[in-house]
């Protein structure tokens, strides 16, 4: 269900134009973005031409079913797409203190992003389980992290990783701290993977589905956790997820993906509101509300994610699509286009709307 937020620009009981992007400066930007994978059964376009801006003490959501894009996205951020997969083209901009530095052009096992992985971009990964490593203590691999990336030595990294361990919820950890991964629950292995990407204070972190597989009660401790460290912080955050009630509590924007592409974006709630894309429209549809009935049946998106070796022509979503015009939806692809203040849309319905 989604969550109950007061909209931002009815705090006050006033409408409030606050200009693009609420003044905040980009810490992250991603510019026309391609990661392909080049396997026997051919070439999968996994990202493909993706833009995206994270701003600074921002969240960015970005949301879609499995399959279209999001973590191969996340992942091209610091170079670990996986065997087969290689940035053929865009750029992935940080925004440094006085500089700019485009990782799309650094070498995925060289010292430059080494250095960016875990100091000034950090990463919570989908199962925790896998991304720890079952023969060394869960203090053992944050106290490497520290080192590598600071000067600390074995003692203060290993009482920063105790006070990281308390910090994000876990108990005793003056014990967990010399625990494997395979004896802590699946909630507390999340939150000490959190205490593994903030142990070097990171700029920007990404959270890949951060809440998969965990209780509503858990999720929810998470998501306040995120929260109340980026609060403190000020750090960025880019949220990777299919649920959009996770979506409408955490984010400030929202881009959605499908197939590769981002089709459409916008402040959160704006996209909430109005949603423009008929594949937007489909995702929200399917959420259950608090006001249906029991017996009431909830929609679902016709078809599935199609084959990622026969990518549909023209609109990538027009099989599925509730609104599809034939002779225009199966001919051409959809540009982005604006559809309101900070609000853009990849669909033909909405193409020549006028804003202001």
């Amino acid at each position: 269900m989604l969550p109950t937020r007061t909209r931002p620009d009815q705090e006050d009981g006033r409408h409030r134009d606050e200009g693009p992007s609420n003044g905040r400066q980009p810490i992250l930007e991603i510019r026309n973005l391609k990661t392909h994978f080049v396997l026997d059964e051919g070439v999968v376009r996994a990202v493909d031409d993706v833009s995206l801006t994270l701003e600074k003490g921002a969240t960015l959501g970005v949301v879609g079913e499995s399959g279209c894009g999001k973590s191969v996205t996340a992942r091209s951020v610091l170079q670990i797409v996986g065997a087969g997969g290689k940035i053929v083209d865009g750029e992935i901009l940080l925004h440094r203190d006085g500089s700019v530095v485009d990782l799309a052009t650094f070498e995925p096992r060289g010292r430059d992003i080494r250095s960016v992985r875990g100091r000034e971009i950090a990463m919570i990964f989908q199962e925790p389980m896998a991304a720890f490593s079952p023969v060394y203590t869960i203090g053992k691999q944050i106290i490497e992290a520290i080192r590598v990336h600071t000067d600390a030595s074995k003692v203060a990294a290993r009482d920063r990783t105790m006070d990281l361990l308390a910090r994000v919820g876990i108990p005793q950890p003056k014990r967990t701290v010399d625990q494997f991964p395979f004896e802590l629950s699946g909630g507390m292995l999340q939150r000490a993977m959190i205490a593994m990407a903030l142990s070097c204070e990171p700029d920007i972190l990404i959270a890949d589905e951060p809440t998969t597989a965990l209780d509503v009660t858990i999720q929810g401790q998470i998501l306040a956790l995120l929260k109340s460290i980026q609060e403190e912080t000020g750090m960025s955050i880019m949220l990777i997820s299919h649920n959009m009630g996770v979506i409408a509590e955490m984010a400030d924007s929202v881009a959605v993906m499908y197939l590769g592409r981002v089709i459409e974006e916008a402040p959160a709630w704006d996209l909430f509101d109005e949603p423009r894309h008929p594949y937007t429209q489909a995702l929200l549809q399917s959420i259950p509300m608090v006001e249906e009935t029991v017996q009431s049946r909830l929609r679902s998106i016709k078809g599935s994610v199609p084959n990622p070796y026969a990518m549909p022509k023209a609109c990538r979503f027009h099989p599925r699509c509730d609104a599809f015009m034939s002779g225009t939806c199966d001919v051409r692809e959809p540009a982005l286009m604006p559809v309101g203040p900070e609000h853009r849309a990849a669909c033909f319905l909405v193409g020549d709307v006028e804003h202001e």
